[in-house]
């Protein structure tokens, strides 16, 4: 699958400390490409891919300008504290961050917590192994990691999902409508298994050398 995509680690404020990476390539499971927006207990297990980087101007690969790369981590458990990243345009259901950088774009964003499984509502259900924290990070933090064991000083811990969607919950754990008063919102999504997540990573692995 062919991709025109820059990848920009650290950025924030319009800068670029490590360089651009352009994506030249895209590893999605076919099931996902066959989404029709409409069954997400059939398909939402799938929402995850990876890119595939391209050097930046200076011919350095990510994780050789960075100085670090993530761990990913397949079949971890759901429940588990975590720290879910993102650069979202806006903070869901909490006026008092709007216009904040974190919540523009412009710097990023991230939440911590202790997961909760999401199943979906009667209406709309979702697969096992939907998790994710409280969080408001709202659109354009889909696609960012969500993390464990992660360590604040060297920035590094185990990639285990990524965010996907906002999903409710009361203080007893059961789900709420989207935006009941007395319940929170959280950021859940898939978590990365060896059935689904890692033959995708494997292949992004095995791409070609540009």
């Amino acid at each position: 699958m062919a991709v025109e995509r820059d990848v920009v680690p650290g950025y924030h404020d319009g800068l670029a400390p490590y360089g651009r990476f352009v994506a030249r390539a895209g590893v999605a499971d076919a099931t996902w490409l066959l989404n029709d927006q409409q069954n997400g207990l059939k398909f939402d297990a799938y929402d995850q891919a990876f890119l595939v980087l391209n050097g930046n101007a200076a011919g350095q690969r990510v994780q050789d300008a960075v100085g670090a790369a993530q761990r990913i981590g397949f079949d971890r458990p759901g429940n588990a504290s975590v720290h879910q990243f993102g650069y979202p345009r806006e903070a869901s259901g909490d006026p008092s961050r709007a216009g904040l950088p974190e919540f523009t774009g412009a710097r990023l964003a991230h939440c911590a917590g202790r997961t909760r499984e999401y199943p979906g509502t009667k209406e709309h259900p979702e697969p096992r192994g939907e998790w994710g924290a409280p969080c408001v990070m709202g659109g354009g933090s889909s696609g960012g990691p969500r993390v464990a064991d992660f360590d604040p000083s060297s920035g590094i811990g185990t990639v285990v999902g990524d965010n996907t969607q906002g999903a409710f919950f009361d203080s007893s754990g059961r789900v709420c409508e989207r935006g009941t008063a007395s319940c929170t919102r959280h950021l859940v999504g898939p978590q990365f298994t060896s059935a689904i997540t890692e033959p995708l990573y494997r292949a992004a692995e095995a791409a070609p050398v540009a």
